[in-house]
């Protein structure tokens, strides 16, 4: 059974969902220069970074959350962790 429920943690699950999109966001991006980094352009490099820091900045926001829900205290971060993951993939966005 999951530590995470639906509808109280919503809030979670919207950043998770977020830290995921930031990251799929990123990947696209270097996926798209068709290239390795190290050829990249200073604009493209620019860009990737700017997506970097976003993705940074999603997934510190998510485990601020998570941690100030309590659940990683009460049941462990890799289980709490684990757990919205998978309910942010199930659930379907609102």
């Amino acid at each position: 059974m999951s530590v995470i429920d639906p509808e109280q943690h919503a809030d979670l699950v919207e950043a998770q969902r977020r830290s995921t999109a930031a990251f799929a966001a990123l990947e696209a991006y270097a996926a798209s220069v068709g290239k390795p980094g190290i050829e990249w352009s200073a604009e493209e490099r620019a860009r990737s970074e700017e997506l970097r820091e976003a993705a940074r900045a999603a997934a510190a926001a998510k485990d601020a959350a998570l941690y100030a829900s309590g659940l990683p205290h009460e049941h462990g971060y890799y289980r709490a962790a684990q757990d919205l993951k998978d309910t942010a993939r199930s659930e379907n966005p609102s």
